[in-house]
């Protein structure tokens, strides 16, 4: 269920419309094969790069304007809190989480068969001059069944602690260890 109203932006109007009973600010259309959460039409954004209005948005795909492809949240004009991307199908494809514009807590894909594939930490780190993400927690892969391939854990964007890369079949193949980027015998 659909509903529509249009708020005057810097550079066009921008439209806010209602989606399972929640508003969204609502942004171009996007095709099946460029759903990303880091793409997005300029003239939302202002000089500064930052988006023209704070809430929720929402995508639909250009294919069938009645499925969902993209849903995230604006703060102070930056990603902040959950981005969720959707394939074709319904499907979750990406879901992301964001403080102040950068990359913080997970990231997550999953493939057509609804898998998990993949399942990332990111941590904002605040330099003073600029704002960046960096790797950090236990980063995870699956392949296409399901199965563990690679676990790998980093601290402030450097490999730390123990690293495991596992056969097709889900058994151990390699086991390391790091401390701060350096490769150690425990």
């Amino acid at each position: 269920m659909f509903s529509s109203f249009y708020l005057s932006a810097q550079k066009s109007q921008i439209k806010q419309t209602t989606y399972n009973d929640e508003n969204y600010w609502k942004y171009e259309s996007v095709d099946s094969l460029n759903n990303t959460p880091f793409k997005f039409p300029t003239d939302l954004l202002s000089r500064d790069g930052k988006f023209a209005k704070d809430g929720k948005w929402i995508s639909f795909f250009e294919e069938d304007s009645s499925k969902v492809a993209s849903i995230f949240e604006v703060k102070n004009g930056k990603l902040n809190g959950k981005s969720t991307q959707f394939y074709f199908n319904g499907g979750k494809q990406s879901e992301y989480e964001f403080l102040d514009g950068e990359q913080n807590g997970y990231e997550r894909y999953w493939n057509k068969k609804g898998i998990l594939v993949l399942e990332y930490q990111h941590k904002y780190k605040d330099y003073l001059n600029f704002q960046s993400s960096v790797r950090n927690g236990e980063w995870k892969d699956w392949n296409d069944n399901g199965t563990l391939i690679r676990i790998r854990n980093f601290q402030d964007d450097e490999l730390h602690g123990r690293q495991l890369k596992f056969l097709e079949n889900g058994q151990l193949e390699k086991e390391e260890f790091y401390i701060k980027g350096v490769k150690t015998n425990n």
